[in-house]
């Protein structure tokens, strides 16, 4: 169960589990796959970008990362690793729309959590 990547919120707790290039919940259901530096929902929808292991919203600020990334802003404490879940079936990969403009990087948090880019 290795391959379970958490990835923490600006508050250090886990969010979401990166298994390969698929985007989980905490309860093991997938909520959206990585195209490239791009993150989608199972809708197609564009959600964010994933930047040398931080999540990026379309505003350009600091959504969530991964626990080796190197932060702009001050890294939060790292809370405990939940249980590893169960990963449920993949639904079917849609058509991708197209993604929007790269924003400028901010070095600040944003108001969306990992899960809320996903209205969660």
């Amino acid at each position: 169960m290795s391959d379970f990547v958490p990835i923490y919120n600006r508050d250090g707790q886990v969010e979401l589990w990166l298994v390969g290039d698929r985007l989980l919940g905490l309860d093991g259901s997938s909520i959206g796959f990585l195209r490239d530096e791009h993150v989608y929902d199972y809708n197609g929808v564009h959600r964010a970008r994933f930047i040398d292991g931080i999540v990026w919203d379309h505003q350009g600020y600091i959504s969530g990362f991964l626990a080796d990334a190197e932060l702009p802003v001050f890294k939060p404490f790292l809370g405990f690793r939940p249980f590893v879940p169960f990963k449920s079936f993949e639904p079917y990969r849609p058509y991708r729309g197209y993604p929007p403009y790269r924003p400028y990087y901010m070095r600040a948090w944003s108001e969306l959590s990992p899960t809320g880019l996903f209205d969660l």
